[in-house]
């Protein structure tokens, strides 16, 4: 058994008096809820926007010349730089002349030989008939005289289309380009042969203006169509619809256009409709075989509401925005958009001109969540952002064949987003 000396009880006593006076004093841990974040919000702008259909397509040159000799021979000089601009006119090619020469003077001297035997035999019907009328020479001398006398000049009119035949020919020995436009590399070099109809020699393209062609989806030719007969408008007008035209690396639609031919109907493996534009090209920077993006306007919304592309989520429901209602809590709502308007995009249901939408800070704005927003006022699009067909080049006039426009709406931004922009929106 230990046995505590008086000091030792002493300390011990002193030593428990003092833990508890601690256990009693120390307050409770317990958890506090952080403040709710803030975020910033904004209402929609509200203005007039026209809406557009927006589509991709390809770009075609107007006209495209596959040279071709019309006659064999050998290839004697080649009077271009490939990829050089020509005139309609200009000499691309000679093939060699000498034998082609040799073929009209032969068919001249032909022609100068039937030439004397139709003279000869007009002598001789001239002799044969006096003789007839003094009863010298027979009814029989007299038809074989004349038929020879006619033989002779069928066979003047015979030598004077081989005369005819070797010219062309002649002719032919010099290819020169049908259209203004751009040749080609040259398919064949000098000394080689060269056989007609069958030799490719080089091609020639036009593309100003140049084409584009694209396809429109069956529901927005019925969509269009709609809004013909909806506004009093002929749906069967024959007017060219205006198109705006930018190209890979363009910020917005820089180009001006028209539509001026539809297939007669619709493509029913794919269901839809083969549309081709025309732009004007007089520089040639557009060239044949380029993606582009292509719009055309499908109504006017009095009262549009745009907010900035930036803001806008994409879940499997689709797209969506971020709300702040009444209570200051984040409500999510699914939003169908419209085209983009310079960095707004149209918002077309799902939202009031009321209703405050997360512009910034979107991670924290969690939906159901309790959020501080700081309301921001928006700045309305510049006129070049709601309208660019004002900086562009203006089209041409023409005359539709079939006035249906190509629609395709489309989500695809019609110009990049800046990335770092992107970043700050959804912090």
């Amino acid at each position: 058994m230990l046995v505590l000396s008086g000091t030792a009880k002493h300390f011990l006593a002193v030593s428990t008096c003092a833990l508890l006076l601690m256990t009693g004093c120390q307050k409770e841990n317990a958890y506090q809820e952080p403040p709710p974040p803030k975020v910033k919000v904004a209402l929609p702008v509200v203005q007039p926007v026209t809406q557009y259909y927006e589509f991709t397509g390809t770009t075609s040159s107007v006209d495209t010349v596959e040279l071709k000799a019309r006659v064999t021979g050998y290839l004697h000089k080649v009077h271009f730089k490939d990829g050089a601009r020509v005139k309609a006119g200009d000499l691309l090619f000679t093939i060699e002349q000498d034998p082609f020469r040799i073929t009209l003077e032969q068919a001249k001297a032909n022609l100068r030989k039937a030439e004397a035997a139709y003279a000869l035999s007009v002598a001789d019907l001239a002799r044969v008939e006096t003789l007839v009328k003094k009863n010298v020479a027979t009814s029989a001398d007299l038809d074989t005289t004349v038929a020879e006398r006619d033989s002779n000049l069928a066979q003047i009119e015979a030598e004077k289309a081989a005369v005819q035949r070797a010219e062309l020919d002649m002719k032919y020995t010099e290819i020169r380009s049908p259209i203004d436009g751009r040749v080609g590399r040259r398919m064949i070099d000098e000394g080689n042969i060269v056989l007609a109809q069958e030799t490719l020699l080089t091609t020639v393209e036009a593309y100003d203006p140049v084409y584009v062609y694209f396809n429109v989806s069956e529901r927005e030719l019925l969509e269009f169509r709609a809004n013909l007969v909806k506004n009093a408008q002929d749906p069967e007008h024959r007017t060219p619809v205006p198109l705006q035209m930018g190209l890979l690396t363009d910020v917005g639609y820089p180009y001006s256009g028209f539509s001026d031919y539809t297939d007669p109907g619709v493509d029913a493996s794919t269901g839809t409709l083969l549309v081709r534009g025309t732009f004007p090209n007089p520089d040639g920077g557009i060239l044949p075989g380029l993606f582009v993006r292509i719009r055309a306007p499908q109504k006017v919304l009095p009262k549009a509401l745009l907010i900035p592309d930036l803001a806008l989520g994409t879940n499997q429901e689709g797209k969506y925005l971020l709300v702040v209602d009444a209570d200051n809590k984040v409500q999510q709502k699914t939003v169908t958009t419209g085209s983009k308007i310079g960095e707004f995009r149209v918002i077309l249901t799902g939202i009031t001109a009321a209703d405050r939408v997360v512009i910034s800070g979107l991670q924290r704005a969690q939906p159901d969540s309790l959020v501080v927003p700081v309301v921001e006022k928006l700045s309305a699009p510049s006129a070049s952002d709601v309208d660019p067909s004002a900086e562009s080049t203006p089209a041409k006039a023409g005359t539709s064949q079939e006035g249906q426009p190509a629609q395709k709406t489309s989500e695809t931004s019609a110009e990049p987003a800046n990335a770092s922009s992107q970043a700050d929106a959804r912090k």
